[in-house]
């Protein structure tokens, strides 16, 4: 029987994130910044050891942009108004201008709205 193809991946910024579940965080090959789980509305990030930081606003009602997300105690995601600069230096947003993060998130390949 063929091996079931490993699942897409997901680029912003030019980081790489493999989907949540696709490798154990132990594992995560070196390539990958941290994992991904697309939502319809955008893409939760989660860090190399599998904690959620920051959330990718990704479609046309709302806008492209980050924001700063973290999980609650009872398991939610928590959404801040806009990225905190720890957020902002690990997806190497600090650098750029406000239309440059809105680019990068417009052209992330949102695997939810690819139906993938």
């Amino acid at each position: 029987m063929p091996k079931k193809p490993p699942p897409p991946d997901l680029s912003f910024n030019g980081l790489a994130f493999a989907k949540l579940g696709a490798h154990e965080p132990s594992a995560l090959p070196g390539q990958y910044h941290g994992f991904y789980r697309a939502k319809p509305s955008g893409v939760h990030l989660y860090d190399r050891e599998g904690t959620l930081q920051a959330f990718i606003v990704a479609n046309p009602q709302q806008g492209y942009f980050a924001v700063t997300a973290s999980t609650q105690p009872d398991g939610r995601p928590r959404y801040m108004h806009s990225t905190c600069d720890a957020t902002e230096r690990w997806l190497k947003l600090d650098t750029l201008r406000y239309s440059e993060q809105h680019d990068a998130a417009r052209a992330m390949n949102n695997p939810a709205r690819s139906n993938v």
